[in-house]
């Protein structure tokens, strides 16, 4: 017993012909095609909390289709779900362009050295009164940080390692006589 396209239940006949095999088989592909696209349709309502959880999955790097498979929603939907909420879309680039962006802008900071402001809280032992004072802290330039930032930047000169092209023109034949050469040599 098979179900149609609508969920309605229908018995499978063996037909006596090739052709009609064919045709049934085709009609029940066509049906199953149908319930998976139902299935994975817009029919998941959009919800404005979603953007929270698809911003955090951007984070992780999925793209278009990672995050309709951790949604349980096609791939078209996310499409749709982007032109209709403008909100949804921002936190899909939030995610990727924006969250790359703030690590770059962090890294490159980190790399230069910077300054920041800082409280520090100083107490009287003998009063017990407690003293805030604000002042500025120098965080020194990060030379691992300026290496990453220079690698990903300019890899054909910041490279941690460097290539050498050999053009050697040697058969088996001159290897193995130059190894007796030197060796007859030695004699």
């Amino acid at each position: 017993m098979s179900t149609d396209a609508n969920g309605k239940y229908y018995h499978i006949k063996a037909p006596a012909d090739k052709a009609q095999q064919k045709k049934n088989i085709k009609e029940m592909s066509e049906a199953g095609r149908k319930i998976v696209e139902n299935s994975m349709s817009t029919e998941k309502k959009y919800d404005p909390s979603l953007c929270i959880v698809a911003r955090k999955f951007c984070l992780l790097g999925l793209d278009n289709g990672g995050l309709a498979r951790m949604l349980e929603i096609s791939e078209k939907t996310i499409d749709d779900w982007t032109r209709k909420h403008p909100e949804f879309k921002q936190a899909l680039h939030d995610g990727r362009q924006g969250a790359d962006a703030e690590v770059a802008e962090s890294l490159y900071k980190r790399a230069k050295g910077y300054t920041r402001k800082v409280q520090k809280a100083f107490g009287d032992v003998k009063t017990g009164e407690q003293l805030i004072v604000e002042h500025e802290e120098e965080v020194v330039p990060d030379t691992r940080a300026a290496q990453i930032w220079l690698t990903n930047r300019n890899p054909q000169i910041w490279r941690d390692r460097s290539e050498v092209k050999v053009d050697a023109k040697l058969t088996l034949e001159d290897l193995v006589r130059g190894s007796f050469d030197s060796k007859e040599e030695k004699e």
